[in-house]
């Protein structure tokens, strides 16, 4: 039985009220969070809500190779392990 890929996704809060806009992010995603270090095995996607309840609003999604490249990383509860701490 071959693997298979594990999806994993975390809300992503703008700080408005310092007032960074959607575009500003944005334009830091593309510039500079490619540059973001990641666990090996990991990617990323950043998502846009573009219609309804969640317009406007970002999700990061993550694609992970296998569950344990995700479970090396993180703990069932969502907490760092030790090699992720160490990475």
């Amino acid at each position: 039985m071959g693997r298979s890929s594990v999806f994993t996704f975390q809300y992503i809060a703008i700080d408005t009220e310092a007032g960074v806009t959607p575009e500003e992010f944005e334009t830091f995603v593309r510039g500079e969070g490619v540059h973001l270090p990641l666990y090996p095995g990991w990617r990323w996607t950043l998502l846009r809500g573009l219609r309804g309840e969640r317009t406007g609003q970002y999700l990061m999604l993550y694609e992970i190779e296998s569950a344990e490249q995700r479970d090396r990383y993180v703990t069932a509860r969502g907490e760092q392990t030790e090699p992720a701490r160490q990475f």
